[in-house]
């Protein structure tokens, strides 16, 4: 009965060990590494709603982000706000028009600041379809 106890002790440890490391290396290296991939995107894609908005009528550019949104199911949503944070566009039609308030999408819209944040979606509308996700915005 000894060496049964020793050789689990001895194979908790192993999986321990090997658990600890896996988590290691997702935290450290796999999730940073994704985290670029997806900012970089972020910031292409900006890039090139700045040029649409300038080029196409109000009722393409509504349309062209259903599209891309809809395209690409890494995108959780597009969002275009006026300086009080007011939906103009929002690749969800019935988010259009919504006030996005907090102080991170005011300052980025009254004064072009940057954001990027992981944040908790509609935490005060449980029956939203979107309650609880969790999402990184850029």
């Amino acid at each position: 009965m000894k060496l049964l106890s020793k050789i689990i002790v001895f194979f908790v440890i192993i999986f321990s060990f090997i658990i600890i490391s896996f988590s290691i290396i997702f935290k450290n290296i796999i999730i940073p590494e994704q985290l670029n991939i997806v900012q970089k995107r972020a910031k292409d894609l900006t890039i090139i709603l700045k040029q649409f908005i300038c080029d196409t009528s109000k009722i393409d550019l509504q349309k062209i982000l259903v599209s891309l949104q809809k395209d690409d199911p890494t995108i959780s949503y597009i969002l275009i706000v006026d300086t009080t944070g007011k939906a103009l566009f929002h690749s969800d039609d019935s988010r259009r028009y919504m006030v996005f308030n907090d102080s991170g999408t005011i300052a980025s819209a009254k004064y072009g600041n940057n954001i990027e944040q992981i944040y908790v979606r509609d935490l005060d509308n449980p029956q939203s379809i979107y309650h609880g996700d969790c999402i990184i915005r850029f």
